[in-house]
């Protein structure tokens, strides 16, 4: 009975050894094939630009899951933009390795933007596939952009404007069926007839 428990115990042992050894040395990685993103014009508030796309690359061994977010440098003296400023298409993406993905970046300022000068950190970084959470292994690019100042009807006016193209052609196509109808119910019914006749 011994002699059947070892030789039942001794292979199970190695296979675990075996697993541990290769999840262990498992290897996840990324890496941003983008450089530093300085614009060098200065941006209006209520207006959206679009950014240069992010390649970012799975620099490891096997199949992982990432995200792209925004982070900050501790005591930074430049503003902070808020991380519902930057849109990223896709944001979250999955890469087998030495497989890489462009990330369309999208720096979308409210309105009430506040004048300055502002950085972050464009990361990617990634995610464990069960709950989402960071596993710590992470590769970032520089963000650094200017507000100007602007008054209150001429960031709204920009907010409007970006609102028709985003949503274009529908932002046009239905106000103008909206207005066709209103005619066609307004003007529908004449208060002549008009008959015709052969000779």
């Amino acid at each position: 009975m011994q002699t059947l428990a070892r030789l039942l115990v001794g292979p199970l042992l190695l296979s675990m050894a075996a697993t541990l050894a290769t999840s262990g040395f498992a290897d996840r990685g990324v890496g941003v094939s983008v450089g530093e993103m300085k614009v060098e014009t200065v941006l209006s508030p209520g207006s959206s630009y679009k950014l240069p796309p992010i390649s970012v690359v799975n620099t490891g061994d096997e199949h992982s899951d990432y995200l792209v977010s925004i982070g900050y440098l501790v005591d930074q003296q430049q503003m902070q933009p808020r991380a519902d400023w930057l849109e990223f298409e896709p944001q979250r993406f999955s890469l087998d390795p030495d497989v890489s993905a462009d990330v369309v970046a999208r720096l979308v300022l409210p309105s009430d933007a506040a004048p300055g000068e502002y950085f972050a950190l464009v990361k990617a970084q990634t995610v464990a596939q069960s709950e989402g959470s960071s596993v710590g292994v992470a590769a970032a690019t520089k963000l650094s952009f200017s507000v100007e100042s602007s008054g209150w009807l001429e960031s709204r006016a920009r907010q409007v404007n970006r609102w028709l193209y985003d949503g274009s052609p529908w932002t046009y196509l239905l106000p103008g069926a909206l207005l066709l109808g209103f005619l066609a119910l307004k003007f529908g019914r004449v208060p002549f007839r008009v008959r015709f006749e052969r000779r």
